[in-house]
């Protein structure tokens, strides 16, 4: 969690997420290079007696992923419901993450984080050969990482100072890894799945116009902002998952 602590200004964290995305996309670039689909289904008995198949892994890697949405979606819900004088309009998703009953929260981005970690995975697997897809992919990956983070450091830890900032700079990492990863999915999209394409870009549009105002907004309705911006990456999460679940074709 060192990269964390080491953004102290909105213009070095802009710069060191665009190095980490773009060093990353490589190193998985080439990991999957060595290791994609093809090479397995080629080299493994199972795969060649027809015991498994690479839409069958596409898929379990797309329902995996919104397994996670619905999980954490549920979760929340829950939360919500049971915590004592909680106001889904006025208070954060952070504040259920504190006290006695902060484990339904946390279980809930746990599972998310798994769904977008396989997301990651079958995505990977699906284009392996685009620069710009799997510089996306990288950057989905450290959304997978960046959330076990938000989850593991509590935003409203009295006890564990320190543990509140490095929540904090998990949230403007997810800001910027998102954007990223939603621009450059849209990005490499454009010719094979035009409407997906198009889906992409205009979730980076409301998260760019919306996300950079995310700690200035009144308290008032803070948490009905931040389920807002969540909605966003969820929606996101899902068709990218529903994209995955329905191949049926050779990309």
């Amino acid at each position: 969690m060192s990269g964390f602590v080491a953004l102290t200004s909105s213009d070095r964290m802009q710069l060191g997420s665009a190095e980490l995305v773009r060093s990353t996309g490589e190193a998985t670039t080439r990991l999957w290079s060595t290791m994609s689909i093809s090479n397995i289904q080629e080299s493994s008995p199972d795969v060649r007696e027809g015991r498994f198949s690479r839409t069958s892994f596409l898929r379990f890697c797309g329902w995996a992923a919104i397994l996670g949405v619905v999980s954490a979606a549920l979760a929340n819900l829950i939360a919500s419901g049971i915590v004592e004088d909680y106001s889904m309009v006025s208070q954060s998703i952070s504040a259920l993450a504190a006290g006695e009953r902060s484990w339904i929260q946390d279980l809930g981005l746990y599972i998310l984080a798994v769904g977008i970690a396989a997301l990651a995975l079958g995505l990977g697997a699906w284009q392996s050969h685009h620069r710009s897809w799997m510089m996306g992919v990288a950057a989905l990956s450290l959304i997978a990482l960046d959330i076990v983070a938000i989850g593991f450091f509590h935003g409203y830890a009295k006890e564990d100072v320190s543990g509140t900032h490095l929540h904090t700079y998990a949230v403007y990492a997810l800001g910027l890894l998102f954007a990223a990863t939603a621009s450059l999915a849209g990005i490499s999209l454009r010719r094979s799945e035009k409407r997906v394409s198009v889906f992409s870009f205009v979730i980076w549009f409301l998260w760019i116009l919306s996300a950079p105002f995310f700690f200035s907004v009144p308290s008032s309705w803070f948490g009905l902002y931040e389920r807002g911006l969540g909605l966003l990456l969820l929606a996101w999460i899902c068709v990218m998952g529903w994209l995955l679940w329905n191949r049926n074709r050779e990309a």
